[in-house]
């Protein structure tokens, strides 16, 4: 379900909306000519984007590029979105498309009526010429600026959140290895090489870390020294991620499972389309569950029962011990991770609120799982 209280939405929510708007409107591109007189959509248009008796401010500037295609520029000051696009605009009769935006003309050209289409949501809005939202100018820093207590270059991007105790930082890099990091100097204490990019957070418990990397190995490392405990093959290094590459794709994973440790059990989700559970001391399987596609959801447990999300839309609910399913529900999205949350109540196949793309790892909170919604 598509919230618009800007205090509900987070800053990282609002940019993964804003990576989608943009790909989205750099996508398929067919130039719309301009024949005759001036084309009636050339200007600014504002008015408010509707859903479930609430609205946004929402305005659209229309321009002609250099081949003299008809382009648009989009605004919605509430979430932060100022001038976002260029898109190009398609034409179809009297239907014109600009995804995610499809609207068109009244007879009279004084007003564009259309929807919005995002996450499975068609959100009404009607414009009127007018002034597009003026962009507030960023507030100069006030005080002391803070600046690094050290730095620390790896060989590549680096999408792993770090994990910490008391002594390191411990990360992965898409240069393949797992760092060791003096938590205090940023000086190296270790590095381990892996076979593919270790975009996933490192789990820490005890003396040791279990980290996943895209050669599709689970590795369960010494924290102190660095060295190889064992490794599970989760069979899912032969997946390719998909990349953000618009306009192909808008689609994006940076994602990776993190590994659930508990007792004497590491339960982990593989883009081979399963969660395993293997034996923490001997690297053994000792039960698998199969989906219908990647799993890059970090398993949480509680009260006995192993919940996860795959891309294949299921929340599922397994029993810890023997992994037979106990239920699962159909988000009709993909389920994904992330930190940002939002609280449902999963006590059975039947959720008690509606949500579209669940987005992040299931959590145990006060009786609740609680997972993420991104909108």
């Amino acid at each position: 379900m598509v919230k618009f209280n800007s205090e509900r939405v987070n800053h990282p929510t609002r940019l993964v909306v804003r990576a989608a708007l943009c790909g989205m409107l750099a996508a398929n591109a067919i130039s719309l000519a301009q024949t005759g007189g001036p084309n009636p959509l050339l200007g600014t248009w504002a008015g408010e984007l509707r859903h479930e008796g609430e609205s946004q401010k929402m305005a659209l500037r229309f321009e002609l590029d250099e081949k003299k295609s008809l382009i648009v520029y989009f605004w919605q000051p509430e979430m932060k979105f100022y001038k976002l696009g260029p898109g190009p605009v398609e034409q179809h009769g009297n239907v014109y498309q600009a995804p995610p935006l499809t609207f068109h003309l009244s007879p009279d050209q004084k007003k564009i009526s259309g929807v919005m289409s995002f996450d499975g949501n068609d959100l009404p809005f009607e414009l009127v010429q007018g002034l597009a939202p003026i962009d507030p100018s960023p507030k100069a820093p006030e005080g002391r600026i803070a600046q690094p207590v050290w730095t620390f270059k790896t060989g590549a991007a680096i999408w792993s959140p770090p994990s910490v105790d008391e002594r390191a930082v411990y990360f992965g890099s898409n240069d393949g290895f797992i760092y060791s990091l003096n938590a205090g100097n940023g000086k190296l204490l270790w590095q381990f090489k892996t076979g593919g990019w270790v975009v996933g957070s490192p789990t820490l418990n005890g003396g040791h870390l279990y980290v996943v990397s895209d050669d599709g190995f689970l590795y369960k490392i010494e924290k102190q020294t660095g060295k190889l405990v064992w490794q599970f093959d989760t069979r899912g290094g032969s997946v390719a991620r998909i990349l953000y590459d618009p306009p192909a794709s808008v689609d994006f994973e940076p994602l990776t499972s993190a590994a659930t440790v508990v007792a004497d059990t590491v339960y982990v989700g593989s883009a081979d389309t399963n969660l395993y559970a293997i034996d923490a001391n001997s690297g053994r399987q000792k039960w698998h569950f199969a989906t219908q596609d990647v799993v890059r959801s970090t398993p949480a447990v509680a009260e006995g029962v192993v919940l996860f999300g795959s891309r294949d839309h299921n929340v599922y609910a397994l029993d810890a011990k023997t992994g037979a399913l106990k239920w699962k529900y159909d988000t009709l999205r993909e389920v994904y991770l992330t930190r940002w949350w939002w609280t449902v109540r999963l006590t059975s196949a039947a959720a008690t609120q509606t949500f579209s793309r669940l987005t992040s790892s299931p959590a145990k909170l006060n009786g609740s799982f609680s997972t993420g919604l991104r909108l």
